[in-house]
């Protein structure tokens, strides 16, 4: 699983569930989501949109347009006023996309849905 988030201390609240939950995550420096190819892709990718909603876009529709029988799920969180990037996000192919609330109340069984 592969994590990419803007808040250092949201951060380690999903470190610390991924670690009670015993599941193994990987938290991405921004350039390693560019350089990231289909034929690497992990099994979940969670994101936060409002990092960079643009670049992010870009990424999940690259990994739905795939061609490959399997592609990761992608979990994207923002905040819950945030209904534009919301819906773009959806269009692009992202396949959950939760308030940061919501998201943070079911980390763990997210976290324990996706594990393989």
């Amino acid at each position: 699983m592969l994590v990419r988030v803007r808040d250092r201390l949201f951060g380690e609240k999903i470190n610390e569930t991924a670690r009670l939950s015993n599941v193994s995550i990987r938290f991405a420096r921004p350039t390693e989501l560019e350089r990231l190819t289909i034929e690497e892709k992990p099994d979940l990718i969670i994101l936060d949109l409002e990092e960079e909603p643009e670049e992010y876009l870009k990424l999940i529709r690259r990994f739905k347009t795939s061609k490959l029988d399997s592609t990761p799920r992608i979990v994207g969180y923002l905040s819950h006023v945030n209904v534009a990037l919301r819906e773009q996000a959806l269009q692009a192919g992202c396949d959950v996309v939760l308030p940061r609330s919501t998201f943070s109340r079911d980390l763990s069984q997210i976290l324990k849905t996706n594990s393989r």
